[in-house]
Order: structure tokens, then C-alpha cells, then sequence
């Protein structure tokens, strides 16, 4: 399993409704493409300090799933709302399953 881990602040004149819509869009393109080797959590910062507003964890199968969204997602029109909206620092590893 291979996983991308983002910590993001939002950027000037985004907030939480502006998460909300770019998930429900998002969600829908999913739901379209078939995400059967894909998921994501949004997960909400439990730490101190202002490090960061929420933190996305993208997770996926394998490598083809991994180039296969890549390729969806390199200039498409999510893309540039999510960098528009968020700056995000990712950090990229990978998983092994230790429960199922």
C-alpha cells in the first residue's frame, strides 16, 4: 500500500465550507471514475501550534494505482482548485498491512 500524507493550511479567502465543496466534487469524481484502488481520509490535527489547518491522507493498492491518479489528476480542474485553496506540504511512504 502506498499512502501520501498532506499537511495544509488553507490559503486567504478559503475556510471550511471551501473544503466541504472541493470533497463533494471531488467525492463525485470518484464516484464516476471507479476508486476501487483508492481511498483518502480527511483527518483533523490533534497536536498543538498552528502546523497545520487539516491533513488529507490519500491511500492507494499499488503502483498502478498510484500512476493512474497522477495521470487523473495532473492539470485537471480539481488540481488547480486544490492548489488554489491549499498549501500543503506531502510526504509519500509506503504501508504494509499488518491487520485486515
Amino acid at each position: 500500500m502506498f499512502s501520501v500524507l498532506a499537511f495544509c493550511n488553507l490559503n486567504e479567502r478559503f475556510d471550511e465550507a471551501s473544503v466541504a465543496a472541493f470533497r463533494a466534487s471531488y467525492d463525485a469524481g470518484l464516484a464516476d471514475g471507479g476508486s476501487q484502488d483508492y481511498g483518502y481520509y480527511l483527518l483533523e490535527p490533534q497536536f498543538d501550534g498552528d502546523t497545520a489547518d487539516l491533513v488529507w491522507l490519500d491511500l492507494f493498492a499499488d503502483d498502478e494505482s498510484v500512476l493512474a491518479a497522477s495521470d487523473s489528476w495532473a492539470g485537471s480542474e480539481l488540481e488547480a482548485e486544490w492548489n488554489a485553496m491549499l498549501d500543503c506540504q506531502n510526504y509519500t511512504f509506503a504501508a504494509t498491512a499488518t491487520r485486515r
